[in-house]
């Protein structure tokens, strides 16, 4: 197994205030390509294909030079996903208002799982898009991290990429696009087997929905995703929930929660870990704070998932973090 960095010292984000332009491609199918784990792998009609946040598919954040990336060998437990490898990619450390990155998957393998972590937010960022892609065969993750509200700080976000030598696909569901304050969706991986998750927000005039609810049912054959804005407006934006789906590895859900009674401190942290001889591949996170906290991070650091959430603006009401992650 193989663990790849990637840094970018000067990676900067568009302009403050630039809408996002995001489209959804129809026909997701299942390649079957002999030499991966595809056994038993039949062809599916999902909801949609990709979900672009308009970053290059590159290995790159959207400016500057290439990343450089070097290889960090670590001694893990064998796993169920064969080729396993995590590559990151890390924006610039700046007041930027909207940042994106792209981080490809080593050559021949795809994506089984996504994660992220921000340092430096504290609450004030959130992530708006996290999406493996191309749906039809993922073989990179796509993110985008916008301000909340104004921020003078310097903040940076990294992405993760899980890889594996797997015949993944993505199945996607979007709600309307009006200006409900709350939405939640599901989509489901057919008679595959839900691997990893992502979600992606459209929000061409409001950057204000959070993101507090990315789970998974116990029989991961579905995601669900729900947001609620921080802060009302009557812009309209909708909701797309993502499934990264597999052949059956023999995966398994973990969860953990914050330890009783519930409060209103923040930050508050949980970490999910796998059993023996398992490792993270996708992960979730739920708060029950109704748009209130933000999860600054969903970091997938095996044989983990470890969650942090800030409240995004004082809240006085209790409210519980807990953390999923399906082991592989």
């Amino acid at each position: 197994m193989t663990r790849i960095t990637g840094r970018h010292p000067s990676a900067r984000g568009p302009a403050r205030g630039n809408s996002t332009r995001e489209a959804l491609a129809n026909s997701i199918k299942n390649l079957g390509r002999t030499g991966r784990a595809a056994t038993g792998v039949a062809t599916i009609a999902l909801a949609a294909s990709a979900v672009l946040v308009g970053i290059a598919g590159s290995a790159a954040a959207t400016t500057g030079q290439p990343l450089t990336t070097a290889p960090v060998m670590a001694s893990h437990a064998l796993t169920s996903v064969p080729g396993r490898a995590e590559v990151t990619a890390t924006s610039g450390f700046n007041s930027t208002g909207v940042k994106r990155l792209t981080r490809d998957c080593p050559a021949g393998l795809r994506v089984v799982g996504a994660g992220y972590h921000i340092e430096g937010a504290n609450g004030a960022v959130g992530v708006s898009a996290l999406v493996p892609t191309p749906a039809s065969a993922p073989t990179a993750v796509q993110l985008r991290a916008v301000e909340l509200a104004p921020f003078p700080g310097r903040w940076r976000v990294t992405v993760e990429a899980v890889c594996g030598d797997v015949d993944t696909t993505v199945s996607a569901a979007t709600t309307a696009f009006n200006s409900a304050g709350t939405k939640n969706v599901s989509t489901n991986c057919g008679n595959l087997r839900v691997i990893g998750t992502g979600y992606a927000i459209r929000e061409p005039a409001t950057r204000t929905p959070v993101i507090g609810d990315l789970g998974m049912d116990p029989a991961l054959t579905t995601v669900t995703v729900g947001a609620t804005e921080a802060f009302p407006t009557a812009a309209k934006w909708s909701l797309t929930a993502l499934a990264i789906c597999s052949p059956d590895l023999g995966q398994t859900l973990v969860t953990a929660t914050e330890p009783p009674p519930p409060d209103s401190a923040s930050p508050e942290t949980v970490i999910a870990v796998c059993p023996a001889g398992t490792q993270s591949a996708g992960g979730g996170f739920f708060t029950a704070a109704a748009g209130n906290a933000v999860a600054d991070d969903l970091n997938l650091t095996p044989p983990q998932a470890e969650t942090v959430a800030y409240e995004d603006q004082p809240y006085a009401l209790n409210w519980t973090l807990r953390t999923s992650v399906i082991c592989a």
